[in-house]
């Protein structure tokens, strides 16, 4: 397998990073795809232990800042310096699907 990124981040703690995002006791991959202004664009990498590979997951959102749950990530987007979106995304084997977004504002 061969990861790809966009990033000319000189911090490799930046780039790629190890994590159990599904929660599964197996550490799985995140790498940063495309650096931003706002938001940085991540894609995520899962240990599928039957095929003993990682299994780029299937994502239709931005996963820009986002904290591991069980059975979900809470996923923050900035629209600009004080507003932005958050997301509940659930899990379904190797995708995250969207649960429900709300918009916030910082006072």
């Amino acid at each position: 397998m061969k990861l790809n990124t966009q990033a000319s981040s000189f911090n490799e703690d930046m780039v790629i990073k190890f994590l159990d995002v599904n929660m599964d006791g197996y550490a799985d991959i995140q790498l940063l795809e495309e650096e931003g202004v706002k938001n940085n664009s991540y894609a995520l990498y899962v240990w599928d232990d039957s095929d003993m590979t990682f299994v780029k997951v299937r994502c239709d959102e931005m996963l820009s800042y986002f904290e591991v749950h069980d059975g979900y990530l809470v996923n923050w987007v900035k629209e600009d310096s004080r507003s932005g979106i958050i997301q509940k995304l659930i899990w379904d084997k190797n995708t995250l699907i969207k649960e429900s977004e709300e918009q916030y504002q910082a006072d």
